[in-house]
């Protein structure tokens, strides 16, 4: 059946009313009891939620600015200040009135309340308060501020001073301040926390708190009382405790936490009213065990009405399914309520909770279903009466109306086949002639048509100049890219060029719109051009950028170019082709090569300086090995007079001196090339560090100095290098005499912090002296090579290169020298070494005895060296010992005389015409029979670590270098030959200063020291020498004392003189 368009209206109208009619039932029917709980528990829940996410956000925030606030570096440096004053201040009152300290304390914390107030303000804090040592100094609130100062002995008094009407704090005006009580709500004690930590509480009973308490550490550092000096405190290495990454995060021993700053943000009744506008609910805040609670005024229900017993109030989860809800009927009406457990990180949990009245929501909804029900039945019969009444006088304009838009559609298609005609001319005025809203409906239509075609024609206007104005930016953008000093082109996926700029065109000797459309191979040799697609390929397949540096060869010469290639991407990811840039890099490859040539140049000649110095030490070695070696072998003579005796030591000691330079200079070369090594062994560390004490109390007592040599509960074996450690100690003591004219020299080794384990041991060791000391511009050139700071005229010799091997020695043993020193005041060096511990006890050192023979057969000795001064002392050293000895001038000539003589040990040199020692070596060790196993020992004055290593290698069974020290050589033929030697205890010549005394040894009588102590304060030299053979005929057990009273007086030391004879006479 054919329907009109009344009869469909009507139709329609009927339906929809019965739609309707059905809705409303529906709607009834959905607004029941349990859908109306569920509703009212889904609202409380969101709320809840949306309150909980609010206080963690402000948590958060609360902790971020907190953290930030004190690690300040100036509010840092406040806390370290007032630890600071307030260690002054509790020294200071030991020995009397401490006004001045309570001052300056009270300054300090007032200057802290400033700075603490600006955070207070800016972070929307309620109160900050500062703990020093655990207890409470300083507080700052948006009403307050106090701080506790001590006074003397009657303990500490609170001070406070209200804010005035501007919210300002009078921090200036401190001093003025009534004293009060602390603050009620605020803990008198720190919260013992190790980092930044969150924590909840209930400071009064109407509200709750968010508390943020940040720990600071430091090293604090006590400095003991000097002279009239107090002691004195320092804190460093500052930083906020338990904080990962932060600035300066220290653990080292010493550090301590010393301050606490805790900052609060109350939630008091305002906050849970805001929480109530807001949500419309009334809401509250528990502690877990429901001590505490927090409720609006009139709308506080009983805790058992919230359901705090019913179960374990844990922290639970943060999401809707951690929500307890329940309906309740309580004395002020029936609610339906809920409850939120909320816990920060592990803290202490809150109970956050809402309520509804019951009776508003069913009001509302009783209300809003009858509203529906009778505004539906209305509508309904008013719509059935006006859609009968009007529905004729509706339609039939209304199919006017459509025929006439149908005819505006016919005439656009007629419009739009027809070219050059003016698209608005399909847009024709309306010809609807009614008196009704149809009527009007066709004046409005054309109205609408006549704006239409205005605004068709204003858009063609402005498509037009904006057509132009893009025509001019693209003007103005290829003007831009075509004068960059780079190569730049742009690429569809396919590789062809979109654009191109003019340096590319010209570059491919084409004009820019001849580039569009073209491809590589169209451009480039196919070689080049199959390149370039594979990189386009690589970026379009990686989605990534890519750089690539090569050569290009012209006829002109070789151009390095760097190109940059990346993809062009839409909005989904896409690959819609590739972009690039190139530019000419051939400057700077040039620059780089010129660079590598000066790296390689540098390094020729440091390997140059290198041999340069070893030949330089070869060459001064080789004569200082026979004048130290002839120096040791008179020296064994006990036939010498005092003068020859006194020549010889002089001998002795510049040689000694030329080689410890030398050998200076070897080691900084070793260090500056990092090839200097450690050689470790076990040493008995307390007679270790006797003998090196023994030798500076020598020097000391030359000058009249006291030498104190302190190392009690030391370890009694270690593993060191025992020759480095000597080094640095003999030096650091050494400039220590030197430098000092009056006082004392100090020696003190000690255990440091203890170890992880008991197989090491971590040691320090200080050398105190009260010399001239150093200001800190003399400091700070220290430890430069070839410098002394010294004033010109107390230099005495030295190439200044002391400190800064020693400094590098201990580094190498894992230290570091620290210097301590004050114009006038002395100094102090010291430096903690870790060392491993030795299994047992190892052997002292064996006394200073004269070898005069081993014991069994008679031994022979092959001497090679093509210097007869060199072969010449050690065959009169060998001889002295009872060896026979044959000699040869260079290798080949050993190699007969070894296979004649059959020696039992060969001495060989390194460095010889004809054939050298590492070569003449090797050969021996391949001839037949025992021949190839005797011993050789390599002596050599190129003594690197890399000539030992090649001898080894060359097979060798030892090394000594040159100049030969005669104890080191005994020790070596010891081992290689199996000797026991025969001994013959050498007495010190008269003039020898480091004999050793007897223990204990024996002293004279005190009225013959008192007469020695007349002449030493006259300085009679000559009497003394005659005194010192009178003590000496009167006992022999004081030739000790006779010898170096002798010495001394040969060398015009009064000042050790004295010195000597008053610390026997004090003993």
């Amino acid at each position: 059946m054919n329907f009109g368009i009344k009869r469909k209206l009507l139709l329609v109208l009927a339906g929809v009313l019965a739609f309707s009619g059905a809705l409303d039932a529906l709607l009834a029917s959905y607004y029941t009891r349990q859908q109306n709980q569920e509703s009212a528990f889904a609202g409380l829940g969101r709320d809840l939620l949306a309150w909980q996410n609010d206080l963690r956000a402000t948590t958060v925030h609360m902790r971020k600015v907190a953290v930030a606030a004190v690690g300040d570096l100036i509010v840092l440096r406040q806390l370290a200040e007032l630890e600071v004053f307030a260690f002054q201040f509790a020294v200071a009152a030991k020995d009397g009135p401490a006004r001045e300290q309570a001052r300056t304390l009270g300054y300090g914390k007032s200057v802290s309340l400033n700075r603490l107030s600006l955070v207070l303000r800016t972070g929307g804090y309620s109160s900050i308060a500062v703990y020093s040592r655990g207890e409470l100094s300083h507080y700052v609130s948006e009403h307050e501020a106090g701080m506790a100062l001590p006074r003397g002995g009657a303990g500490a008094v609170w001070l406070s001073a209200p804010a005035d009407a501007g919210g300002n704090l009078p921090t200036r005006e401190w001093p003025a301040w009534r004293e009060d009580r602390p603050p009620a709500d605020i803990a008198r004690q720190a919260p013992r926390v190790a980092g930044p930590q969150v924590s909840f509480s209930f400071p009064t009973p109407d509200s709750s708190a968010i508390e943020v308490a940040v720990p600071v550490q430091g090293q604090v550092i006590d400095y003991p009382a000097e002279l009239e000096a107090l002691p004195e405190r320092a804190v460093t290495q500052v930083a906020i405790a338990g904080l990962d990454g932060g600035r300066d995060n220290v653990s080292a021993a010493g550090t301590a936490t010393f301050a606490t700053v805790v900052f609060r943000k109350r939630i008091d009744q305002a906050h849970l009213r805001a929480i109530a506008g807001k949500t419309g609910h009334w809401p509250a805040i528990f502690s877990p065990d429901g001590a505490h609670q927090q409720q609006l005024p009139g709308a506080a229900l009983p805790p058992r009405d919230w359901g705090l017993g019913d179960s374990p109030a844990g922290a639970g989860g943060a999401g809707p399914s951690a929500i307890r809800r329940r309906s309740v009927d309580s004395a002020l009406g029936p609610y339906y309520v809920a409850l939120l457990p909320w816990q920060f990180e592990g803290q202490r949990p809150l109970l956050l909770g809402m309520a509804a009245s019951r009776v508003n929501t069913m009001h509302n909804v009783r209300q809003t279903v009858t509203g529906i029900l009778a505004a539906a039945g209305l509508t309904m019969a008013l719509s059935i009466a006006i859609g009968v009444f009007w529905l004729g006088r509706i339609v039939n304009p209304i199919l006017r109306l459509t025929a006439a838009v149908k005819d505006i559609s016919r005439r656009r298609q007629a419009t739009a086949a027809m070219d050059g005609q003016n698209p608005a001319d399909y847009l024709r005025p309306l010809a609807i002639e009614a008196g009704d809203e149809i009527g009007d409906l066709g004046a409005a239509f054309n109205v609408m048509i006549a704006e239409h075609r205005q605004a068709f024609e204003t858009l063609e206007l402005r498509v037009q100049a904006r057509t132009a104005e893009l025509r001019q930016q693209t003007r103005y953008l290829r003007a831009l890219i075509d004068t960059l000093p780079l190569v730049a082109w742009i690429k569809d996926a396919d590789g062809n060029y979109l654009a191109a700029n003019q340096a590319t065109a010209d570059a491919c000797g084409r004009g820019t719109d001849e580039m569009v459309g073209l491809s590589d191979f169209d451009l480039w040799p196919r070689a080049l051009a199959l390149q370039y697609r594979a990189d386009d390929a690589d970026v379009m397949a990686s989605g990534r950028p890519k750089t690539v540096e090569e050569a290009l060869s012209t006829p002109n010469g070789t151009y390095w170019i760097e190109t940059f290639k990346g993809p062009v991407l839409d909005e989904d990811g896409t690959v819609l082709g590739t972009v690039g840039a190139a530019r000419d890099i051939s400057e700077r490859k040039a620059a780089e090569a010129a660079r590598d040539a000066a790296l390689h140049q540098a390094t020729r000649l440091a390997r140059l300086r290198s041999e340069f110095i070893a030949q330089m030490s070869h060459e001064l070695r080789t004569p200082l090995n026979a004048i130290l070696g002839y120096a040791q072998i008179l020296r064994r003579d006990r036939r010498l007079t005092e003068q020859q005796a006194n020549g010889l030591a002089t001998i002795q000691e510049s040689g000694q001196h030329l080689l410890a330079l030398i050998n200076d200079i070897l080691d900084l070369s070793r260090i500056e090339s990092e090839k200097l090594e450690l050689s470790l062994a076990e040493v008995n560390l307390p007679g270790f560090l006797q003998v090196v004490a023994d030798i500076i109390r020598v020097k000391a007592d030359e000058k009249g100095l006291l030498f104190t040599y302190d190392g009690a509960a030391l370890p009694p074996s270690v593993r060191l290098d025992s020759k480095r450690l000597r080094q640095i100690l003999l030096n650091l003591l050494g400039n220590a005499v030197k430098f000092t004219d009056r006082g004392e020299v100090v020696l003190r080794v000690r255990r440091g912090a203890p170890t992880s384990d008991d197989a090491t041991a971590r040691l320090r060791f200080e050398v105190r002296d009260s010399g001239i000391g150093m200001d800190a511009e003399q400091r700070s050139r220290l430890f430069q090579p070839f410098e002394q700071v010294s004033a010109p005229e107390r230099r005495e010799g030295g190439a200044g290169l002391g400190l800064v091997i020693s400094r590098q020695l201990v580094r190498l043993m894992g230290g570091e020298i620290t210097v301590e020193s004050e114009p006038g005041r002395g100094s102090l060096f010291w430096f903690e070494l870790t060392l491993p511990c030795g299994p047992g006890r190892a052997r002292p050192s064996r006394e200073r005895l004269n070898a005069t023979g081993y014991e069994g057969a008679r031994r022979k000795v092959l001497v090679v060296d093509d210097m007869r001064q060199n072969r010449a002392m050690l065959v009169d050293l060998l001889t002295m010992l009872g060896f026979d000895t044959t000699e040869a001038a260079n290798g080949l000539d050993a190699l007969g005389v070894a296979a004649r003589v059959e020696p039992d040990l060969i001495m060989m040199d390194l460095m010889m015409p004809v054939m050298d020692g590492l070569e003449t070596t090797r050969r021996i060790r391949l001839l037949p029979g025992t021949l190839a196993r005797v011993p050789i020992v390599i002596v050599t004055a190129s003594a690197s670590q890399g000539d030992e290593a090649n001898s080894l290698a060359a097979g060798a069974s030892a090394f000594v270098a040159k100049p030969i020290e005669q104890e080191v050589l005994l020790r070596t033929l010891e081992a290689q030959l199996g000797l026991r030697w025969v001994y013959e205890a050498a007495p010190a010549p008269e003039d020898e200063e480091d004999g050793e005394e007897p223990e204990p040894p024996p002293l004279p009588p005190p009225e013959e020291m008192a007469v020695l102590h007349r002449l030493a304060l006259t300085g009679n030299m000559r009497k003394i020498r005659q005194h010192a053979d009178h003590l000496k005929q009167l006992d022999p057990r004081y030739a000790w004392l006779a010898r170096r009273l002798h010495s001394l007086a040969a060398n015009y030391q009064s000042k050790a003189i004295v010195a000597l004879v008053e610390r026997y006479l004090e003993s």
